[in-house]
């Protein structure tokens, strides 16, 4: 990582930051998992530069603008066209409004565009099928192309009017904009191509006696994300489901935190049906 420090406050300038190697995903905070499971970590780089664009005293405290630009090897193929890469575009605005409260409520709107290069050539690890929910056709995706476009919106209150806790909101769409079939393959889901979320967050468990609660909503189709990196908890995992997480967490000292989840996943090929996936999770976070 690197952050020159003599780009810092040439005029609107507040920060600059490189990044190359294998990473934490950069996109945390800029998008929820239906694009991206918290578990995965890109490599490539990244170039990162955020402005300043407005400070006063008014309602409208501060306006600063975020960019990101990525470059990434998603795996080497050797194929014909060459290896499977994705290069993304972000770009957030975060403003802070007064709104009556200790600190001001900061809104962030991002936009995100990812655009995967040959991901449908080949679709597997050895013998392991990766499709994930997707279409498939032996070892290649159906759908030919992936070009997805995602919109993440949230704003956080710090010690808010609910119980003087922090609360978070937010909502994420995504869609795949491209959806070309391979002419070759037969596809039959070609119009679902959508995946959004919403959500909360109440509290934060970070300290002994204090806890943390929220609900997530999914709908991840068939063919709107490449399943093979979304969300891996929801149901059996990955795209081509729809279903809630409600979860909780409780520091049971300084260092140590109990978290607890369930899952109420449907299946979207079998939306009509009434089978559901039930999934139930705890672990402790020991922090040192």
């Amino acid at each position: 990582t690197y952050r020159p420090s003599y780009f810092k406050g040439l005029g609107p300038i507040r920060s600059v930051e490189w990044q190359g190697g294998k990473m934490p995903l950069p996109w945390n905070g800029y998008s929820s998992s239906i694009v991206w499971d918290g578990d995965v970590t890109p490599e490539g780089m990244y170039e990162k530069m955020e402005l300043g664009l407005y400070e006063g005293a008014g309602l409208v405290q501060d306006v600063a603008l975020t960019g990101l630009l990525g470059q990434w090897i998603l795996n080497e193929t050797c194929s014909a066209h060459g290896d499977q890469e994705m290069y993304s575009y972000t770009g957030a605005l975060d403003t802070k409004i007064d709104v009556g409260l200790e600190s001001p409520a900061n809104i962030r709107n991002a936009v995100n565009f990812y655009d995967y290069v040959d991901l449908q050539d080949n679709i597997l690890i050895g013998s392991t099928n990766l499709a994930r929910g997707n279409d498939v056709s032996g070892s290649k995706l159906v759908v030919e192309d992936w070009n997805v476009l995602q919109f993440y919106n949230e704003i956080k209150f710090k010690n808010s009017w609910v119980m003087n806790k922090d609360l978070a909101v937010f909502s994420d769409w995504a869609f795949n904009t491209n959806g070309k079939k391979n002419p070759q393959l037969a596809v039959t889901h070609i119009d679902e191509r959508n995946a959004y979320s919403y959500g909360f967050k109440l509290g934060s468990a970070k300290t002994k006696g204090s806890w943390e609660a929220g609900f997530q909503h999914f709908r991840i189709e068939r063919n709107s994300v490449p399943g093979i990196f979304t969300e891996s908890d929801l149901g059996n995992g990955h795209a081509n489901h729809r279903g809630n997480k409600i979860f909780a967490g409780y520091g049971l000292t300084d260092n140590l935190v109990l978290n607890i989840a369930g899952w109420f996943v449907h299946d979207l090929s079998n939306e009509t049906g009434t089978g559901r996936t039930n999934r139930f999770q705890t672990d402790l976070v020991w922090k040192f």
